[in-house]
């Protein structure tokens, strides 16, 4: 099985996953966490490569769709920055 961490309101309970559909696809294994710092990205918040650690969530996901990546310029139009 393929696993994913996650941080925020992605971890179990918190509501994003339920409203992104992807619930049944994903088991959860436990906290875990992440190395790196949180920066504030607007709308939601971001983590990047640091000396920090942010508390998450790590679940199995039961298929490999639910971790399917977009092609990098899908949903941006001409002129969005990369």
């Amino acid at each position: 099985m393929e696993r994913l961490a996650v941080y925020g309101t992605l971890r179990s309970g918190l509501g994003r996953l339920a409203s992104l559909d992807v619930e049944h696809a994903l088991v959860a294994l436990g906290p875990c966490e992440l190395a790196g710092l949180l920066v504030d990205l607007g709308d939601y918040p971001g983590l990047l490569e640091g000396r920090g650690r942010v508390r998450g969530e790590t679940f199995a996901a039961r298929g490999a769709s639910v971790l399917h990546r977009p092609e990098p310029d899908a949903g941006r139009g001409p002129g969005d920055p990369a």
